[in-house]
């Protein structure tokens, strides 16, 4: 998501220099700043995962809705 704020960021900063393409410098402002706030949400859920805030939410099989664990699956060998 870096990248993409980067390159967005580099095209407003050049069409801003032609001057002709004011419509699309509102609209990709207006994208950048949408993608920001996604940005720094997933920042904050990360490290409130990372430093005892809420708990991680757990992940969902898209087929059939049902909660899985976030943890593998062991199997016994034939040889025990």
């Amino acid at each position: 998501m870096h990248r993409r704020l980067s390159k967005i960021t580099a095209d407003i900063e050049r069409w801003k220099q032609e001057g002709n393409r004011l419509a699309t410098v509102e609209k990709t402002e207006r994208e950048a700043t949408a993608l920001r706030d996604v940005i720094s949400q997933l920042s904050k859920e990360h490290l409130e995962g990372q430093f005892g805030g809420s708990p991680p939410r757990r992940r969902t099989d898209r087929n059939n809705h049902r909660r899985t664990s976030n943890r593998r699956t062991s199997y016994m060998s034939p040889l025990d």
